[in-house]
């Protein structure tokens, strides 16, 4: 007896179909992590390359199923043998060949191309399985090195010499294979195939049989990266890649993506059976430090998978702080000096209005002095650093910052050297509205906050919390100083 068999290949081909989608993202609120804007999203579809397929955790791509003929044994009467097997191709056939004495005539024949008894008739792609071949031979001439072809869907598969066929003989040939698809295959079998026998009934030379398979979905979160080194107000490029481990093509589906909690969701297309997905998309991080990103595939389970537990990745990724500055700085400001008017004493009491000292000994390089309180409102008093008054105006407070040039308008691109900073508090008669009548912590966030503006930091762009952060409501405010406050201002002053 002589075993071959036939098993699974993969072709290694690479298709890219560009196949670009949108996400949705949901409604995110103000404070959330990130902005909710993922962007540049694009995707791919490719056939997953032989030397990478073997990377994937299925028994059914196990890497024993690579083509190949080895084995090859032909024991039965009344034949001659010959030992050598065709390997033109790499696949594997179990044969075994009998013989029984059968009515003249000098013709090979093949017929009756079935599935081995005592198997499943329910078939599954890409699972083992064997089949068997009637043959013979109805001439009075035995038929010498007779080679039996084996196809798949009209491809060629193997090729095994059988040897001698003798002549009023018949038998049958088993081998088993385990690449059928999913959904319809026709499995076909000829003897000499290359027409070297002098046959005289080629008619009968070949016989075929049709297999449907039923299959399962496994579609595998493959991989998911990050871009590193980025901060606050810089998009972050993410890569992921999808799957498809199972036997059954998969139709198109959902991919969420969640940060923070916030779900979006991408349209993922089709995945066939050893194809993947692959692509990226952009997300800007509002907070810095360390978030977590996770996707999952069909996350409301439409898809009816064989194994769901491999359909989530995550991936962390960490967003340092950005800085917010304006351009300009003082040349030195270990000994910044502090004068408040009488206006600003009238309206706020001095446990307020020296509580902008909460500045000092986070930066050696920046300290205010202790205020000096005047009746005289002359602002361009020399060595004055920082000027303190009351003004009516249509906000809690303002800061003015001034360089040689005098005040300036562009706080953002002129980096000329500071020489004084002029605070405004709020000195509105409207009760319900004036500085003066919200609450003492209001209060000294507020001049803490202009003196802020006065060494030249400016409000943040992220969503860190910090006591910079224009406003007074939002959750990420802060009624002192914050670390995004001192890494500003560490930033500037170095």
């Amino acid at each position: 007896m002589r075993m071959k068999k036939i098993t699974a290949f993969v072709l290694s081909i690479s298709l890219l179909l560009g196949n670009t989608t949108t996400l949705i993202a949901s409604e995110l609120h103000e404070d959330t992590q990130f902005d909710g804007a993922i962007t540049d999203v694009d995707i791919q579809v490719e056939k997953i390359p032989e030397d990478d397929l073997f990377e994937y955790e299925s028994d059914i791509l196990a890497e024993d199923n690579v083509f190949e003929i080895e084995d090859v044994e032909i024991d039965f009467d009344n034949l001659s043998e010959n030992e050598d097997a065709n390997q033109s191709r790499g696949d594997k056939i179990d044969a075994e060949i009998t013989i029984a004495p059968r009515a003249a005539g000098i013709d090979v024949y093949a017929s009756s191309l079935k599935l081995a008894s005592g198997q499943s008739t329910s078939l599954k792609a890409l699972t083992n399985y064997k089949f068997t071949v009637a043959l013979g031979n109805n001439g009075s001439t035995s038929a010498s090195n007779v080679i039996l072809r084996v196809t798949h869907n009209g491809a060629s598969i193997g090729d095994i010499n059988l040897g001698t066929i003798p002549a009023n003989s018949s038998g049958t040939v088993n081998f088993e294979y385990a690449g059928l698809k999913h959904g319809s295959n026709t499995l076909g079998a000829t003897l000499d195939p290359n027409k070297v026998l002098a046959d005289t009934n080629r008619n009968n030379n070949s016989t075929s049989a049709s297999f449907t398979t039923t299959g399962t979905i496994d579609l595998q979160a493959t991989s998911l990266t990050a871009q590193s080194g980025r901060t606050t107000t810089q998009s972050v490029n993410f890569d992921f890649s999808v799957t498809n481990i199972g036997t059954r093509n998969a139709p198109a589906s959902t991919m969420r993506i969640t940060i923070g909690g916030q779900p979006n969701n991408l349209s993922l297309p089709a995945i066939n059976v050893g194809y993947r997905v692959s692509g990226s998309f952009s997300v800007t991080f509002n907070v810095s430090g360390t978030h977590t990103v996770l996707m999952n595939i069909d996350p409301q389970n439409l898809i009816s998978e064989s194994n769901k537990t491999n359909n989530s990745r995550s991936v962390n990724v960490t967003i340092a702080q950005n800085t917010d500055l304006w351009a300009g700085k003082w040349p030195n400001a270990t000994n910044l000096t502090v004068y408040i008017t009488s206006g600003a004493q009238d309206l706020f009491t001095k446990s307020v209005l020296s509580s902008y000292t909460v500045w000092n000994g986070r930066n050696s390089k920046v300290n205010f002095g202790s205020p000096t309180y005047s009746t005289n409102d002359n602002s361009s008093l020399d060595k004055i650093d920082v000027f303190v008054t009351a003004l009516s105006g249509d906000t809690l407070a303002t800061c003015q910052v001034e360089n040689s040039g005098g005040a300036l308008t562009d706080h953002f691109n002129d980096s000329q050297p500071y020489i004084k900073a002029r605070i405004y508090l709020d000195s509105r008669t409207d009760t319900n509205s004036r500085l003066s009548n919200r609450d003492a912590e209001l209060q000294r966030k507020t001049i803490r906050h202009e003196f802020g503006h006065a060494i030249g930091l400016a409000h943040p762009t992220c969503l860190d919390p910090a006591l910079m952060h224009q406003g007074t409501s939002n959750s990420y405010n802060r009624t002192t100083i914050a670390a995004h406050d001192e890494h500003n201002m560490n930033a500037k002053y170095k």
